[in-house]
């Protein structure tokens, strides 16, 4: 993913959606929790990635570690992360995720279409191209789905989104 996005750059809409596998992983929930509770501290992407380069690290003494290692205001971040606004929102993701047929993570949507048949960096690109003409096909014949934005349509950005649990 991230050679994709490096690839594409401003091409490229990357959007992260929360389906913790709660009954898989018991930390998975907490995660979840924990990347939203830092993203109010304007350290979303920093804590995903720490969580992810560190999925043993997920108790939550860890998470606090972790916190500590973004330099977040920790009882902020501890508050957040168990307030109702950031439950909601992972209960929204998992919801919609569930609406979409996502049963595993992670699961890759080019365009508002699910990815399938692997998530190596060719089978990737090759979805977004594939998910690029349709929605330059579709612009010109007058149609634009409820997938992306109007203007990205236009300018024939190609857009990934991809649903995945911590």
């Amino acid at each position: 993913m991230k050679q994709l996005q490096s690839d594409l750059r401003s091409n490229l809409l990357f959007v992260f959606r929360h389906f913790p596998l709660a009954e898989i992983h018991p930390f998975a929930l907490p995660a979840a929790a924990a990347a939203e509770a830092a993203g109010l501290q304007m350290h979303s992407w920093a804590m995903h990635n720490r969580l992810f380069e560190r999925q043993q690290q997920l108790d939550p003494a860890s998470l606090l570690q972790h916190a500590r290692a973004l330099r977040l205001h920790v009882d902020r971040f501890v508050s957040d992360a168990q307030s109702p606004n950031v439950q909601r929102r992972i209960a929204g993701d998992m919801e919609g995720g569930a609406r979409s047929g996502v049963n595993g993570t992670p699961t890759f949507f080019a365009n508002g279409l699910r990815v399938d048949g692997g998530y190596a960096y060719e089978n990737l690109a090759a979805a977004l191209n594939r998910a690029a003409s349709v929605r330059i096909a579709t612009v010109r014949e007058g149609t634009v789905s409820r997938c992306a934005s109007t203007r990205r349509v236009r300018e024939r950005k190609p857009l990934l989104s991809a649903s995945a649990g911590t």
